[in-house]
């Protein structure tokens, strides 16, 4: 499916995201995930919540700053000693200390509630979608 600019400010009701906004919203979590993990300050991560606050759609470059972060916080996980993942309590800036394997948890249960919420709005704009459609690289 290619993006049409006309669907950008098209929300399903008047209390949810535009289509642009939960899109450019998706692409910002694992690069906030990432620097979560990495303790970076606040100043870091809530930008991140909506990356491209911008006039104008830009596709490519939401889907190469979703790889990017989606790189980051794979190899900041990996690094992470197996015996630090589950024990090791890091301060979250959405409430209390938590574990990183918590929040990387979160930030998976994030993404697959956003990409089922962008699949409803795709096919209430009576697009040709499916599951699959819904995957990076598929």
């Amino acid at each position: 499916m290619m993006y049409e600019e006309d669907f950008a400010d098209w929300a399903p009701h008047n209390n949810l995201r535009s289509l642009f906004s939960l899109v450019n919203h998706i692409s910002g979590i694992p690069m906030m995930t990432a620097n979560i993990l990495e303790q970076l300050p606040d100043e870091c991560i809530f930008p991140l919540d909506e990356p491209f606050l911008i006039n104008h759609i830009d596709t490519p470059g939401l889907y190469h700053f979703f790889l990017d972060g989606f790189k980051k916080l794979e190899t900041f996980v990996k690094a992470i000693p197996n015996d630090e993942f589950n024990t090791k309590l890091i301060r979250h800036p959405f409430g209390e200390k938590v574990t990183q394997a918590k929040v990387t948890f979160d930030a998976i249960t994030h993404l697959y509630h956003h990409r089922g919420q962008l699949h409803n709005y795709l096919k209430q704009l009576g697009q040709s979608i499916s599951t699959d459609t819904l995957y990076v690289n598929s």
